[in-house]
């Protein structure tokens, strides 16, 4: 005879399993949304330094400062990505190898593949990691340095016009 409450139960408990599954897999995503926009933000950032230093270069402007700020920006979100892969490996319960970049699971304390010791877990507990946090989507620091450099080209333009007026005029 089948016994429907425990047949119930039984299907309620894999409804939860499944949800729970589910629900990792959507944070994971997010995650990875995540470091997609972080990374895009930094090839940006260095295409835009290239293309700032070569301006720089052809109109004569200083840009000592201005690489630097924009360096820290890519270093910042270099730090972001690797905080959110950190993430979506303690979610997938396993670890990053240092030295080979492969994952082995938590339970392991030296990478299968390399040998190297494997670091430990975080203190913070699944549940405590601040999982589905936004990345904002503010202006590189790039975008920033090219908006001034612009600036400062049609400053000088404009002065340089004012000049040939008043010669012109005089």
């Amino acid at each position: 005879m089948i016994n429907f409450d425990d047949l119930g139960k039984k299907l309620g408990e894999t409804v939860d399993n499944v949800s729970a599954m589910a629900g990792k897999s959507i944070e994971i995503q997010k995650l990875r949304n995540q470091v997609r926009n972080l990374e895009r933000g930094n090839a940006l950032d260095i295409q835009s330094l290239g293309r700032m230093v070569y301006q720089g270069f052809l109109d004569g402007v200083k840009l000592e400062d201005k690489p630097g700020e924009i360096c820290e920006g890519i270093k910042s979100r270099e730090e972001g990505i690797e905080e959110l892969l950190n993430k979506i490996a303690l979610l997938k319960g396993v670890r990053t190898c240092p030295k080979c970049g492969k994952t082995a699971s938590k339970e392991m304390v030296y990478c299968p593949y390399c040998g190297t010791e494997l670091p430990p877990l975080p203190e913070e507990d699944l549940e405590e990691a601040e999982v589905g946090e936004e990345v904002t989507e503010e202006p590189t620091v790039a975008e920033e340095v090219a908006e001034e450099v612009v600036e400062e080209a049609a400053q000088a333009a404009t002065e340089e016009a004012l000049e040939e007026t008043e010669e012109w005029a005089n």
